[in-house]
């Protein structure tokens, strides 16, 4: 009870499965918050559980859910429609008292227990709102509460929402930027028309234009994705889709999309004891796996053998048509020791790293920092490879002494 009660900054909420119950003003004068998720065997929302979430918007409300209390839902403001599932049998006076932007309220199945809208300050619902069921349901046009000269019940306007009815809608973005070019990958959904997931359905498409086409089947989600093959520079598509034994309407047969490819980019790392032998991979999402850097590996053979005393940091990435080399090296030297100029901090050009001597007997240690940008890369560049061969050479003298 009033567990997060006025938590203003609180913007989504998970319940966690096992909890059945949410007990009275759980969530009240939540006032950023957007979006709930609620556990499958939730069967009560309690009385004031979100009464003043004035930006709730995303509630899809469990189905195993019996009772919705009075104003769990009072002066949520942003909500515009809500689904009652078929089990719920009670909605309690202001459950959705004073939500101004409610219009559409829909019933899976028969009707249940509510307060009247001509009760001015204890109606469940908003007068406005119009309440949808399916064709069929009972306790709507076949009880006393119906009036049908004017289509109301219980002073509420009805209407019908179509079980038949299939909506399909993207979740990719309007635009999807691959890296390099090749294949892109658009992702739908497909949910009934109360936006609920439509597993297993076989989804077929086409372009307009006829250059691409295919199918696909829905998962446990509703998801299903299809691919686009050929994308080496920007195309827009308009896409027409058909589900696979389906006589209803669908909503969204045809969807827009833009893909294009990006010039390509990359990036990757390593850090290391200097003289190991310099392996770079591709990470997550690169695209490719390759050894980025043969040219540096080849000069880490080149240097004297031995433990380094210090480590190693390369790092490739690749941009807008454009390769960055940068290597860092952090190490130990003892107190007291001579370098030349161009040693301390971090420098970012050509270096001259040459140990000059050290003294007797140091104990202590002070921590460097090297470095080496180059911008531009090429590993086909004979200055290029010369200043990075000569960087590591002389990082590795460094190292050990």
């Amino acid at each position: 009870e009033r567990a997060f009660n006025g938590c203003g900054e609180l913007q989504s909420v998970t319940i966690p499965e096992g909890v059945t119950v949410l007990e009275e003003d759980s969530f009240w004068g939540c006032g950023k918050l957007r979006s709930v998720t609620f556990p499958k065997g939730m069967t009560s929302i309690g009385v004031g559980a979100f009464d003043r979430c004035w930006e709730l918007t995303d509630v899809t409300l469990p189905e195993a859910l019996t009772t919705i209390g009075g104003s769990a839902f009072r002066l949520c403001t942003s909500l515009t429609d809500i689904i009652i599932p078929s089990t719920v049998t009670n909605v309690a006076p202001q459950a959705f008292y004073r939500c101004k932007s409610l219009s559409a309220v829909y019933f899976e199945n028969g009707a249940p227990t509510v307060r009247a809208a001509s009760d001015a300050t204890n109606q469940s619902f908003p007068a406005e709102a119009v309440l949808y069921y399916a064709p069929g349901a009972v306790g709507w046009t076949d009880s006393s509460a119906y009036d049908e000269a004017t289509n109301t019940w219980n002073g509420y306007k009805l209407g019908t929402w179509d079980p038949d009815l299939l909506v399909i809608s993207m979740k990719s973005p309007e635009t999807v930027e691959i890296n390099g070019g090749g294949t892109a990958r658009l992702w739908f959904q497909l949910c009934n028309a109360l936006r609920k997931p439509q597993a297993g359905y076989h989804v077929e498409f086409e372009s307009a234009d006829g250059a691409c086409s295919g199918s696909a089947v829905t998962d446990g989600n509703g998801m299903f994705g299809i691919c686009i093959s050929g994308v080496w520079e920007e195309k827009d598509l308009q896409l027409q889709f058909t589900v696979d034994e389906h006589d209803g309407k669908l909503i969204g047969a045809a969807q827009t999309a833009t893909v294009r490819a990006k010039p390509f980019s990359f990036e990757q790392s390593w850090k290391g004891a200097l003289g190991a032998k310099l392996e770079l991979s591709a990470g997550p999402g690169v695209g490719f796996a390759a050894g980025a850097a043969e040219a540096e590996a080849s000069l880490i053979k080149a240097v004297a053998s031995g433990a380094a005393k210090g480590q190693l940091e390369v790092s490739n990435s690749y941009d807008d048509g454009e390769r960055t080399l940068e290597l860092t090296y952090t190490y130990a030297i003892s107190k007291g020791a001579k370098l030349k100029t161009g040693v301390e901090g971090t420098v970012l050009d050509t270096v001259k790293m040459d140990v000059i001597g050290a003294s007797a007997g140091a104990a202590h240690s002070v921590q460097r920092e090297v470095g080496l940008k180059v911008n531009g890369y090429d590993p086909e560049n004979g200055a290029h490879l010369l200043n990075v061969g000569g960087f590591l050479f002389r990082a590795s003298v460094i190292g050990q002494n």
